[in-house]
């Protein structure tokens, strides 16, 4: 299991140093259909797609 031992601290940091992309939802088009609608629901705005991205802590 990559979680033990510090394994998901570990992915975030790789992440935030390489500025990875950060995307919202699993990839399909119906998980981007039902996060938009759960979102829109909840008075949140619609996932943009291609602006997210891992910043360092220091920004």
């Amino acid at each position: 299991n990559w979680r033990k031992g510090g394994g998901s601290a570990r992915m975030i940091e790789i992440s935030k140093r390489e500025r990875f992309y950060q995307q919202e939802y699993c990839g399909c088009i119906y998980s981007l259909r039902d996060s938009n609608r759960h979102r829109v629901a909840s008075g949140r705005e619609r996932i943009q797609i291609g602006v997210q991205y891992y910043t360092p802590d220091e920004e």
